[in-house]
């Protein structure tokens, strides 16, 4: 996992990286609470969910996400 965060008065910034086996998930948001404006993208890449959910049936998922 890697991961940072800044703040800068109202101005919020996370970036994320999480990497398990062959899978990835990458999150990269921005939110200002003085506007209430925010950006989100969030990327999945053959993550392995029976390793976290050994009971499901979807072994691997793969998404992208923009807000």
């Amino acid at each position: 996992m890697d991961a940072h965060f800044r703040m800068d008065g109202a101005q919020y910034n996370a970036d994320l990286q999480l990497t398990e086996d062959k899978g990835a998930l990458r999150l990269d948001a921005d939110y200002n609470s003085d506007t209430q404006a925010y950006r989100a993208d969030l990327a999945v890449d053959s993550l392995q969910l029976q390793h976290f959910l050994p009971k499901d049936s979807i072994y691997e998922l793969s998404l992208s996400v923009a807000a």
